[in-house]
């Protein structure tokens, strides 16, 4: 390949890098502009998800095991009379997992044309903040949390938050 072309593609694949990086932050909003997250526990640690992918917020009832599922689902569960997968967060993100008590809940997700449940110790808060408050993600966070955090900030009562993408954890369910 020429100098010329290899600039070329070179300069091709830095852009699609960008338009990737942009396509994967378009929900990121205007400086001043609320948005709508939703606080929940797990390990000790605080996460957040988007509001505008958020379709309720669910009492814990039992999970049905399905045999040959992947670690990664839990199992099902009826949501009047829909049967809704259960995401394993614990895994996807390798934290340790607690006992279900009286706080676990299901927040009910959905991107695009996927709906699934995803099973937290506890949701926190609903809280309104400005998207500027959002930065990006932290050196120091774990490889596996950061592959499908958006960012975060001291977001809820001076605790560091990370804000998950609900996109980024169904897609890599799909793979």
């Amino acid at each position: 390949m020429s100098e010329i072309g290899a600039d070329q593609s070179k300069h091709q694949l830095i852009l699609d890098a960008v338009k990737d990086k942009s396509v994967e932050n378009q929900e990121q909003e205007s400086p001043d502009k609320k948005i709508e997250i939703v606080v929940f526990s797990m390990a000790h640690r605080y996460f957040a998800f988007k509001g505008a992918g958020i379709r309720e917020i669910l009492p814990y009832t039992p999970i049905t095991e399905v045999p040959g599922c992947p670690r990664t689902i839990r199992g099902i569960i009826n949501v009047r009379g829909i049967i809704e997968s259960v995401v394993n967060l614990h895994t996807l993100l390798e934290i340790e997992e607690s006992p279900t008590s009286n706080r676990t809940r299901f927040i009910l997700a959905q991107s695009e044309k996927i709906l699934s449940g995803i099973q937290v110790e506890s949701v926190e808060d609903v809280l309104s903040i400005e998207s500027n408050h959002i930065k990006a993600v932290i050196s120091t966070l774990p490889a596996a949390t950061k592959k499908y955090a958006l960012g975060g900030g001291e977001l809820y009562k001076d605790h560091y938050v990370v804000l998950l993408s609900v996109k980024k954890i169904f897609t890599e369910l799909l793979q």
